[in-house]
This record gives structure tokens, sequence and C-alpha cells, in this order.
């Protein structure tokens, strides 16, 4: 989908439609693009990235600290639970990620990890269906 102001001037390759989205309306036209083209993403890799990135992060300021003793500080203790929930919602947006994944096809797709603009927030998963 693209909208009329991004559209090309030459309008004939298009098909031109109104979708209704909440309580607004709004004018669109489907690209001539190829389902192949569009982007899925990947379920749980925001998620997974900031897991890595504390992690990460903790284990560097252990060491940066404590250069003697930091492997064993982190050989016996834990990310803390802040850490390990990043893990935990990877996994499970991976799982549903798997699941939405199946349900995809001809008429349905399915995308996952979607930036929102201008946030640092995202959509875990969108299905977009007739």
């Amino acid at each position: 989908m693209r909208c009329f102001t991004c559209a090309p001037d030459d309008p004939s390759p298009v098909a031109i439609t109104s979708v209704a989205v909440g309580v607004a309306t709004v004018a669109a036209q489907m690209s001539t693009a190829t389902a192949a083209e569009v982007i899925a993403g990947v379920a749980g890799a925001s998620a997974r990235r900031e897991h890595d990135r504390r992690s990460q992060g903790r284990e560097r300021r252990i060491r940066q600290s404590q250069p003697m003793w930091g492997g064993l500080i982190l050989a016996l203790t834990d990310d803390p639970q802040t850490t390990k929930a990043w893990a935990v919602g990877a996994e499970e947006e991976e799982r549903l990620g798997r699941r939405l994944d199946n349900l995809a096809g001809e008429n349905i797709r399915v995308l996952h990890d979607r930036r929102i603009p201008r946030t640092r927030a995202n959509l875990d998963h969108i299905v977009v269906a007739p």
C-alpha cells in the first residue's frame, strides 16, 4: 500500500481502494510490488537484541570493575530479572511468530517486529488479511 502523496503520477498499473482503519478512513492504493518483495521481519528480533545488549553490558561492566574476579562473579551470579525477562519475551515472540507464519498464505501476510516511526516502540506481530 502506498499513500496518494507518495504514489507515482501514472496510476494505471495499480488499483485504488479505500481502507477503513479504526474510526478513520485512509485512502490508499495497492503497490505493484509482489509479496516476495515485502520483508516479513524476524519474530522476537528486537527483544533478543535488547537482551543481548543488556547481558553483554553487564558482563563488560563486571569485567572492567573487577578484572581479577570478574569471570568468577559472572559464573556465580545470574543476569538481573529485568534482563532475563527480555530473553523470555523474545522466546515467546518467536514461538507465536512461528504459529502465525504457519497461518500465512496467499491471502494472509504476517509481519514481525515492526518499528513504530518516531518512537522506540515496536509492534511484535501484524497479520494482514482481506
